[in-house]
């Protein structure tokens, strides 16, 4: 497309006030450069710039050249080589021819972009992938063309269609492009009623390639038949600003720099704007916001210089930072002798309750009754078990009588002492047994009634002197120097002045009382 040019230099001045769609459609441009100049131990330096304003209304960014327009700016021409582009943010248009056989192979519009002039990026053979951020797709403008529409070469329409020439009156047949199944007869008599669109490398019904289209997950309208014409590949990007958010953006933009009391109308605006936004997705998109959290926080602190006293107004801004990133370093130090303070006195608390409620056991004197050493359960236990050996023991007796008795009834040789001699030996030897295991269960009882007052012992806790007078004057300085602390932070910012907003132009005076 530009493959014959000649060289010319052009020079744009300051008092430049409009250029047009584009006069430099078909050229091919290095990029716009500027020197700006410095001076430096009384030599002056200059450095080259790709970004600056030739006038009020035309500017250069990136090497390319803008127009300013009263919604924002038109990208009027390409200028250098660069593959990759980045349309500047704020721009609304593409001019004409605007890319026009460029060697770009990538181009990233801006979320305001609303239209692609014709030809746009016509004959960029080697672009293979355009991204667009806005919500809605850009109208893709087309304009008559009378040689494309004289040529019949372009009949959108499948099938072939015979014509006959004015001047010789021969008849010509041509294929149509297949674009449509069909003859918009309604609309023309002759199937020259074409497609003259060729926003993207070429006519539409005439572009090949893998061409790929990069749209918003949530864009609108990407999906037309003539979109489709030219992008045989689309892929989901990130989410775009809807007309929600983008009204948001606006209202924030549209605050001023220095925000007075009078602006006070125009920031609850923009936060009625911004709390319309549903989703924290499109919130995060609000790239300037903290602009509005600022012109909140100046018109708050300019009400209270005003009426002396701090107000409630409609203007609620969200807190900044954390907890101890709004405190000074003497607060960070009482706030953590607080801590200090209250957790000694609870671990303190503790030890106490635990003594009372459980007091070490005081030691068994030395010849004490048999009770007394042993548990009461334990007691009660070995007093059945001796009633029960005595009851053992007296039948044992009376059946040892009844034996001796039935046996004097017996006619014997023998004497009658010597039966009842005989049997005594084995009740006292009866009785000596069941004597010894009563003693010894009474031994086991007496064991298991001392290790249970050890284990009582071991589970109470006894706090030394010297353990609680440490805990006590810890307590006691901590108190002291949280008082103290206290006292010279209340002192150091008597009637201090400090900067509510650095860099904003105003400072508030604040006393405390």
């Amino acid at each position: 497309l530009k493959e014959s040019m000649t060289d010319f230099a052009v020079t744009l001045g300051s008092a430049l006030a409009d250029l047009g769609d584009n006069p430099f459609a078909n050229c091919r441009l290095e990029a716009f450069t500027a020197t700006e100049t410095e001076t430096f131990n009384g030599t002056e330096y200059g450095t080259e710039t790709l970004t600056f304003a030739i006038s009020d209304t035309v500017r250069v960014i990136d090497g390319h050249l803008y127009r300013v327009v009263p919604d924002g700016m038109v990208l009027v021409t390409y200028a250098g080589t660069p593959q990759s582009v980045t349309v500047a943010e704020g721009t609304v248009r593409i001019s004409d021819m605007a890319f026009a056989g460029a060697p770009v192979t990538h181009v990233i519009t801006p979320y305001t972009l609303r239209a692609v002039g014709h030809k746009s990026f016509y004959r960029c053979d080697q672009l293979n992938m355009v991204t667009f951020t806005s919500y809605k797709a850009p109208a893709l403008e087309e304009a008559f063309d009378a040689e494309l529409f004289n040529s019949m070469d372009h009949i959108p329409a499948t099938g072939m269609y015979t014509f006959t020439y004015s001047e010789s009156g021969d008849p010509v047949e041509k294929a149509g492009l297949g674009v449509i199944p069909y003859f918009m007869w309604n609309a023309a008599d002759t199937p020259q009623n074409v497609y003259y669109g060729a926003s993207f490398v070429d006519y539409v019904g005439l572009a090949e390639g893998d061409l790929v289209l990069v749209r918003p997950s949530n864009g609108k309208q990407y999906d037309s038949f003539v979109w489709g014409q030219y992008f045989a590949t689309v892929v989901n990007g990130a989410a775009a600003a809807d007309d929600v958010t983008l009204a948001a953006i606006a209202a924030i933009d549209a605050l001023p720099e220095t925000v007075s009391l009078a602006d006070k109308p125009l920031v609850v605006a923009a936060r009625e704007a911004y709390d319309r936004i549903s989703t924290v997705e499109q919130r995060a998109l609000v790239t300037n916001y903290p602009k509005l959290e600022q012109a909140e926080k100046r018109i708050k602190d300019l009400e209270y210089l005003e009426n002396g006293e701090q107000t409630e107004t409609e203007i609620q801004p969200e807190a900044e930072g954390g907890f101890f990133e709004t405190m000074t370093p003497a607060e960070i130090t009482l706030a953590s002798l607080s801590i200090l303070l209250l957790a000694a006195a609870a671990v303190f608390a503790c030890l106490y309750l635990s003594k009372r409620k459980n007091p070490p056991a005081a030691p068994a004197p030395a010849e004490a009754p048999v009770q007394t050493e042993v548990a009461a359960e334990d007691a009660s236990a070995a007093e059945d078990a001796s009633a029960a050996e005595d009851a053992s023991a007296a039948e044992d007796a009376s059946a040892a009588d009844n034996t001796n008795t039935a046996t004097t009834d017996q006619p014997s040789a023998a004497t009658p002492e010597q039966p009842r001699r005989s049997a005594l030996p084995k009740l006292f030897a009866t009785l000596r047994a069941r004597m010894a295991a009563r003693a010894s269960r009474r031994t086991a009882a007496r064991s298991l009634a001392k290790f249970s007052r050890k284990k009582k012992a071991k589970l109470s806790i006894h706090i030394p002197p010297v353990v609680t007078v440490i805990l006590l004057s810890v307590l006691a300085l901590a108190a002291i120097a949280l008082i103290v602390l206290g006292a010279v932070n209340g002192i150091s910012r008597w009637d201090t002045p400090y900067t509510e907003l650095d860099g904003n132009g105003y400072t508030v005076k604040v006393r405390y009382d």
